[in-house]
């Protein structure tokens, strides 16, 4: 709710998470990236529907790892 409040972060098109690009990073409300800002999980969901099983999770802390 605080980064949200903050405007750091905006909602994904389907409410369900935070809009991400593909690689986790966050997009603000006025549709650019929230450098350094980086999202797992339950947050992507509405980019990256299958965001909460652990098989995804791993491959996006992989990916993330990788990225950093």
């Amino acid at each position: 709710a605080q980064l949200l409040e903050r405007g750091l972060v905006a909602r994904d098109p389907l409410g369900l998470g935070f809009a991400t690009a593909p690689n986790g990073e966050a997009i603000g409300p006025d549709g650019t990236l929230t450098e350094g800002l980086y999202t797992l999980g339950w947050m992507r969901t509405g980019t990256m529907f299958e965001s909460a099983a652990l098989g995804e999770l791993r491959t996006q802390a992989l990916a993330l790892a990788q990225l950093l």
